[in-house]
């Protein structure tokens, strides 16, 4: 007996294909649905604070262009980091934060050193590191100052966003977690009367013994054996935070000589590059390319792996120094001390000169003065969910933000005001 298939099943493949049609139509009308984890964007690009202008400028990596500005008065010799949403103007005696997306500036805090920080933009941060009063000041979310206990080296990070630094004249090798308002704790230690500087080498910390010449892997609680570098180094030389295609890259100014060093090969045989006499900032490295900014001739230099010159391009010479800065996007940044011009080194040693003349608006806008200069304000954390995208310095991610904003960190920088001044509109 054959069974006459009923009218459901017979419509049920059309039924079930309108059913779809229907969902798509709604989420269409609807919009994207926002996940509930957050997900870090990668800041991209470099910012710059002109004080000739009286501006802060934004430097796409990838074209070279000036593709934002906003008018701020801040300090001279200030530098600016940034972070996903925010940017901070960092001056010798107070920190400005200004909102991307808006270009909004946010009040003003207290520098909590006079001394010049150390600028790092990497996951975690940014973070101004003020080397000689010991303290580490993450920007982002969640904000802190961090005391290290007295005078630290150059701190690196590695890419899961932990925070390695040296304490000198103690010998401890310390650790910051990614989100940490405090150290986690000091696992191990390099002897306390060898100077040496830490390192990234194949994405793990590393301790350039300047004193023995040694390399020193540090792997969890274990302070290596050390292996020899093939040279002797001065007391004076400096490693680049990361290593150059596995090599480790060393600056020896008392010798005028750069060493590229492979601590894998046997022998170890580093390849010695002879710098003309000069005053040499760096090394930073891309990761194919090593990067030297000469003060005193005013050049920025770069190199591969092999030692070999691939590019070298005129820095200005001002009053101050110009200012090296490695981006989260792997691009070096040079910019000279009055922020009238920035050099973009790419991942492979070509250098672009960008003029950071600004733009003239046809009708331009007035600075409404912050009538609370000197207040304390928090470093903002995360901003609101639905921001607009693009933001100047910013690649969102595949996936898009939460609806729900983070919670505000507990830390001992006070709360910050809601700007009520409305927000100007970036250059067209």
């Amino acid at each position: 007996m054959t069974t006459k298939p009923s009218a459901s099943r017979r419509n049920g493949p059309y039924a079930l294909l309108g059913i779809l049609c229907a969902a798509a139509l709604v989420g269409a009308l609807a919009g994207p649905t926002r996940p509930l984890a957050a997900t870090p964007f990668t800041t991209t690009g470099h910012w710059v604070y002109n004080s000739v202008l009286a501006a802060v400028f934004h430097v796409d990596g990838g074209t070279a262009n000036v593709d934002a500005q906003l008018p701020l008065h801040a300090e001279e010799g200030s530098r600016v980091l940034q972070g996903d949403t925010h940017g901070y103007v960092v001056g010798p005696g107070r920190i400005t934060p200004f909102d991307k997306a808006t270009l909004t500036p946010l009040g003003s805090r207290t520098a909590p050193s006079g001394e010049a920080p150390l600028g790092i933009e990497a996951v975690g941060g940014p973070y101004a590191v003020y080397r000689n009063a010991g303290k580490v000041v993450r920007l982002g979310d969640p904000a802190a100052v961090v005391a290290a206990g007295g005078a630290i080296g150059s701190p690196v990070v590695t890419a899961d966003g932990t925070m390695w630094l040296h304490r000198t004249g103690v010998g401890s090798i310390c650790t910051l977690a990614r989100d940490g308002v405090e150290l986690s704790g000091c696992p191990v230690s390099a002897p306390a009367d060898h100077a040496g500087a830490l390192t990234v080498l194949a994405g793990r910390p590393a301790f350039v013994d300047l004193f023995t010449s040694r390399l020193h892997t540090v792997d969890g609680g274990a302070f290596g054996e050390g292996r020899p570098l093939g040279a002797s180094l001065s007391p004076n030389a400096r490693p680049a935070a990361a290593d150059l295609a596995g090599r480790v890259a060393i600056l020896d100014p008392d010798r005028s000589s750069l060493l590229l060093v492979d601590p894998d090969a046997r022998p170890v045989v580093p390849v010695r590059v002879a710098l003309p006499p000069g005053d040499y900032d760096g090394p930073v490295s891309t990761g194919e390319a090593v990067v030297l900014v000469d003060r005193q001739r005013g050049a920025v230099l770069t190199y591969g792996p092999d030692g070999a010159l691939r590019d070298e391009k005129p820095v200005k010479r001002g009053d101050g120094e110009p200012r090296l800065a490695k981006g989260e996007d792997e691009r070096v940044y040079v910019e000279d001390s009055e922020g009238t011009q920035v050099l973009v080194v790419a991942r492979h040693g070509a250098v672009q000169d960008v003029d950071v003349a600004g733009k003239r608006d046809p009708a331009p806008r007035t600075e409404v003065p912050d009538p609370r200069p000197d207040q304390q304000v928090a470093l903002p954390g995360q901003p609101p969910a639905g921001r607009p995208d693009p933001v100047p310095g910013r690649t969102a991610p595949a996936v898009p933000a939460p609806t729900t904003p983070a919670p505000a960190p507990t830390t001992a920088l006070p709360g910050a005001p809601t700007p009520t001044t409305p927000a100007p509109r970036p250059p067209e």
